[in-house]
């Protein structure tokens, strides 16, 4: 008796048909790498134009390094808002729920 009863017990949790399909699963997936990609492709470029930006600034620094002088009379709002603004565009271009 007590081994029909397990049996019946098992029989009923057991799932007889799939929740998800694989299709589902496949295309969740495939979602996540298109935009892992895209990710990278936003980084790539936004490094590249970083770089170039960074040599054509370093080209044209004078030996008085002026590009100081100009930032040190920047207001200290203006800086504390790009800076944070750059912060911010980094977090989120790096963060999972891009």
């Amino acid at each position: 008796m007590k081994n029909n009863d397990e049996s019946f017990l098992t029989s009923l949790l057991q799932y007889h048909t799939r929740l998800i399909d694989q299709q589902f699963v496949d295309n969740i997936m495939n979602n996540l790498k298109a935009s892992n990609k895209f990710r990278l492709r936003i980084m790539i470029i936004a490094l590249l134009l970083a770089c170039s930006l960074t040599v054509t600034l370093l080209f044209n620094m004078s030996e008085e390094l002026a590009f100081l002088n100009t930032l040190s009379s920047m207001s200290p709002y203006m800086m504390t808002f790009c800076l944070i603004t750059a912060l911010g565009f980094v977090t989120w271009l790096t963060s999972d729920n891009f």
